[in-house]
C-alpha cells in the first residue's frame, strides 16, 4: 500500500477550503473536532472488536478481525458478506491516484 494515499483526505479538505468564507477560522475549528471524532470512532471500534472476539481467536485466525467480529455477532453469512465488501472496497486503493502535482 502506498503511504501517500493516507494523506489524500488532507489534500481534499484544503482544496475545499478555497470555497469557504473564512478558511483559517474554519480549519482551526474543524481540525480538532475531526481528530477527536476519528479517534473516538477508532477507539470504540477496537473496544467493540475485543468485546466480541477473544484475543485467542484474533491471534489464531488468518482472517481480518472485522470478519471474526461479524461472524461472532451475526453469523457466517454476515462474515462472508463483510469479507466481500472489504475486498471490493480495497480495490480502489491499489490504483495510483494523485491529487497534487
Amino acid at each position: 500500500m502506498r503511504w501517500d494515499l493516507s494523506f489524500i483526505g488532507y489534500s481534499t479538505a484544503n482544496y475545499a477550503l478555497s470555497e469557504v468564507r473564512d478558511p483559517v477560522k474554519t480549519i482551526k475549528r474543524a481540525a480538532p473536532i475531526t481528530m477527536i471524532a476519528v479517534t473516538a470512532i477508532y477507539l470504540f471500534s477496537n473496544i467493540g472488536y475485543f468485546a466480541v472476539v477473544s484475543k485467542g481467536d484474533i491471534l489464531g485466525s488468518k482472517r481480518i478481525v472485522a470478519a471474526l467480529f461479524s461472524e461472532n455477532l451475526f453469523g457466517e453469512a454476515a462474515e462472508r458478506t463483510l469479507s466481500a465488501f472489504v475486498l471490493n472496497h480495497g480495490q480502489p486503493s491499489r490504483t495510483p491516484i494523485r491529487c497534487w502535482p
